[in-house]
Order: C-alpha cells, then sequence, then structure tokens
C-alpha cells in the first residue's frame, strides 16, 4: 500500500504515513446506481481494461550501472522503484492516474561538468605527448596520464543526463538517469501521456452518458 498524499510506501497494517504522516484511511466505496437501459462500469475499468501494463528497467547511474531502477505504468497507476545505493535500499511510489497532471522528460546540460571534463582530458593527453617525447621525465608514470583522460571523458559524460519529471499527489517526483537511458524514458514517458489522455475521454464520455439516463429518466417521468 501507498500513502494517499505523498506517494510514499506504507508499512502493512500501519495507520499513519512514516514519511508525512498523515493517516490512512480506507475510502468508501459507493454502490454505482445501475438503470435499467444501461449498466456502467467504472471510469478505472475502462481504463484498467484498455491499457497493457508496460514496465521499463534502466540504470541510474553513469559508471554504477547495476543501481537499477524501474517505472510501469498500467490502468490505475504509476509505479516508480529507484535503487538507492549497493545494498539493495529502494525508493518505492505510486501515483494514482487521477492524481497525476502529468509527466515530462528533460535533457539537462551541467556545464561546470563539461569544463572540468574538458580540462582534465587536455591534461592526460598534455601528459602522454609529454611522455612520449620524453619531456615528462623519466620514470614518470603513464599511468597518471591515462587516468587524466579516463576521468576528462566520464565528467564530459556525467554532464549530460535525462531528468524524468512525475507531477502527481502535489508534488513534483524527479528520476535523473544517465544520457544513454534516454530512450527508455521517453518511450514509457508516451505510455503514459496514452494513459493520461485515454483516463480523460473515458471520464468526459461517462458524464456525458450518466448525464443523459438522468435526463432520460426525467423525461420518462
Amino acid at each position: 500500500m501507498f500513502c494517499h498524499k505523498c506517494g510514499n510506501k506504507l508499512i502493512e497494517g500501519g495507520q499513519f504515513c512514516p514519511k508525512c504522516g498523515t493517516k490512512q484511511e480506507q475510502a468508501e466505496v459507493m454502490p454505482t446506481p445501475i438503470t435499467s437501459s444501461t449498466s456502467q462500469k467504472p471510469t478505472n475499468s475502462f481504463v484498467a481494461d484498455t491499457i497493457k501494463p508496460v514496465k521499463v528497467d534502466f540504470a541510474t547511474r553513469l559508471l554504477l550501472f547495476w543501481l537499477q531502477g524501474s517505472v510501469s505504468v498500467d490502468g490505475h497507476a504509476i509505479r516508480t522503484s529507484i535503487a538507492k545505493s549497493i545494498i539493495g535500499d529502494k525508493d518505492e511510489k505510486q501515483f494514482a492516474l487521477g492524481n497525476v497532471q502529468g509527466a515530462t522528460v528533460k535533457l539537462r546540460h551541467f556545464f561546470l561538468l563539461f569544463a572540468l571534463g574538458i580540462g582534465s582530458f587536455i591534461m592526460g593527453v598534455w601528459l602522454l605527448y609529454s611522455v612520449a617525447v620524453g619531456e615528462a621525465g623519466e620514470g614518470f608514470p603513464i599511468g597518471i596520464a591515462f587516468a587524466f583522460v579516463i576521468v576528462g571523458i566520464i565528467l564530459f559524460l556525467s554532464g549530460i543526463s535525462t531528468t524524468f519529471i512525475i507531477d502527481g499527489n502535489g508534488n513534483q517526483y524527479k528520476i535523473r538517469v544517465p544520457f544513454y537511458e534516454r530512450r527508455k524514458i521517453i518511450e514509457i514517458n508516451e505510455v503514459i501521456q496514452k494513459a493520461l489522455l485515454y483516463r480523460e475521454d473515458k471520464e468526459v464520455n461517462v458524464m456525458r452518458e450518466t448525464s443523459n439516463n438522468i435526463v432520460e429518466a426525467i423525461n420518462r417521468k
């Protein structure tokens, strides 16, 4: 179960959210009136029956690629699970589709990392050149030069990242992934957009159909 206010995962049987302290109450399910002419299904059922569950897994760190995260969506909710450490700690969230205002994908650039990466790379290349022509001095460890080059490349690539933002439960939940996982995030975002649009259309259709049934019942009287 998840908190209906902040989306944090709840302890089984707990009455209060351990993160925001909100008391968890089970909503009363009101019976849906069925007219003699038409039997209606709830909007959630319409969406759930039509949208097939989709899940994507991705790395959350450029180098620590074994730290995995996932985003899944079905006709009821969007669920996220992000690894926080190598010992298995995870940040799990759930956003009911009805509480999601939208989702966006942004490409971000960190120019400080770009500058540090370029500087380290140039330093490494210069050291390699100095070792090659004998200017670095006899016995200079060439491994240091290669280390500067590798660190420079890593810093430069770390300056490019994709941020996935979910507007739900009254907050913005952000997931940052390496540049090479951008395609997966775009794919799941497209599925989420379709689910939100389909849900909105169905809600409008159900409201219109209910209104028509009420008008027909009044006219028959």
